[in-house]
């Protein structure tokens, strides 16, 4: 009996081992240590003449939620279609879905200029169990820049997540891994960006443009949460290099001067010393 036994068991180890393998394969959408920005999935924003755009692109979600300023339970919206705004200027899209036993959320924010309120409230809203948000949103008409600092939280059942890893992705290749303090919060300093030439149109305002976003893994690496947007130039840093260029150039043509000031001198004594 003892021999039927392993051999029965012998005969099902590949089986075993196919079934690990496969198990394996199904959980690395939830493994982000290992992903990359063009395997991770995206969520496109556009306005439109009948509405707001919205595109996944990486993963089907099964459900799409949007919050504005005005209320603090989010609306069921529909992808098939142009999704019409309501009240205020800040909103808060949110995709959920499954993707080969991994729960999927992706969040971005969108903003429409009609009234002036402030977006802390809708950062702060419990939306989802596991959330990574930034803590607070460039004001109206203004953007995440290259080279600015910014903090970001994450939270998991409401509570913050400690020390735990927040990966970082943008579109031009730039990678990082960030930790997040004893309130759950962490600082990220987005990459130097003084070109124009790069222009991804990450977003609704067609403009000069990187996206970018963080992501995080629940403690039971079973669900992964992010949040995408997207970061400018930076004027300021544009400016530093031109008058940084400037000082150089006079820089230059002064010790030029001063160097043909101290020759003259020189020549001078010379031609005093021929002449007795």
């Amino acid at each position: 009996m003892l021999r039927w036994s392993l051999i029965a068991m012998h005969s099902k180890l590949p089986l075993l081992w196919i079934g690990l393998l496969f198990a394996n394969l199904v959980q690395a959408e939830c493994h982000l240590e290992t992903q990359t920005w063009d395997n991770l999935p995206h969520l496109m924003v556009r306005p439109s003449a009948d509405g707001l755009q919205i595109k996944p692109k990486g993963f089907k979600p099964s459900e799409a939620v949007l919050w504005d300023v005005a209320h603090e339970t989010g609306q069921s919206i529909t992808l098939d279609q142009p999704t019409r705004l309501s009240a205020g200027n800040y909103h808060w899209l949110q995709l959920m879905g499954e993707q080969r036993e991994c729960y999927i959320t992706l969040a971005t924010t969108y903003y429409d200029a009609k009234k002036d309120n402030s977006p802390r409230t809708l950062l702060t809203l419990n939306k989802t169990n596991l959330i990574i948000t930034p803590v607070d949103l460039p004001k109206e008409h203004q953007q995440f820049r290259g080279t600015e600092t910014w903090w970001f939280e994450v939270k998991q059942d409401g509570q913050p997540m400690i020390n735990q890893t927040v990966y970082y992705w943008d579109s031009v290749g730039n990678q990082a891994s960030l930790t997040s303090n004893n309130h759950g919060r962490f600082l990220l300093t987005f990459p130097t960006y003084t070109t124009e030439a790069d222009n991804t149109h990450a977003g609704h305002n067609k403009r000069d443009s990187r996206q970018f976003a963080v992501w995080i893994a629940s403690n039971t690496q079973s669900q992964i949460s992010g949040f995408e947007y997207r970061y400018t130039p930076n004027p300021d840093n544009q400016h530093n290099l031109v008058w940084g260029t400037i000082l150089a150039v006079i820089g230059m043509i002064s010790a030029i001067l001063l160097l043909v000031r101290m020759k003259k001198p020189k020549k001078r004594r010379a031609m005093t010393e021929e002449s007795k």
